[in-house]
């Protein structure tokens, strides 16, 4: 699994199938984890992400242009790199496939500190890394994080913000 466009035949055209194709697929499983979530009596702690207040109340434009492009941008290439690039291809090749894609993204739910939203990051780590096993590289994987952080980003900006 590599960062480049090699796994990809050098063509930035089939990164953007995988990363519109994994997004549209990441949706659907998301919600339904997040509906299923909501049946489990924990209270979501998003107030415990220091952005999220941030990002719908700036103390300026500057400052929401950073956080936004660490949020759609940096966030995802880190995450990524660690989460799908080097923990799920070291488990996947101890121990196969499908127990690397549940440990890497019990893993990312986990490193979000929130119990409440746990369900659904866990389904978007297992969407995240299934688009990075079955495209070859993580720079798919890193465009569908890019446009859930996004979309989470202008939810957050147009339900939250000033």
């Amino acid at each position: 699994m590599n960062i480049g466009l090699e796994a990809y035949g050098g063509r930035i055209s089939k990164v953007l199938k995988w990363g519109f194709g994994g997004y549209a697929i990441a949706i659907p499983f998301v919600v339904m984890a997040a509906m299923l979530q909501s049946l489990i009596p924990l209270e979501s702690n998003l107030v415990s992400n220091p952005i999220l207040p941030l990002l719908a109340d700036p103390p300026d434009a500057f400052t929401q242009l950073i956080l936004v492009v660490a949020v759609i941008v940096a966030a995802p290439f880190f995450e990524e790199c660690l989460f799908r690039g080097f923990l799920f291809r070291q488990l996947r090749k101890r121990m196969g496939v499908g127990v690397a894609v549940v440990i890497s993204s019990a893993l990312f739910a986990a490193v979000h500190f929130d119990a409440g939203t746990f369900l659904h990051l866990f389904a978007l780590g297992c969407v995240l890394a299934i688009v990075a096993e079955r495209s070859g590289g993580i720079l798919a994987s890193m465009l569908v994080h890019g446009f859930w952080n996004g979309a989470t980003v202008l939810m957050t900006v147009s339900v939250f913000g000033s």
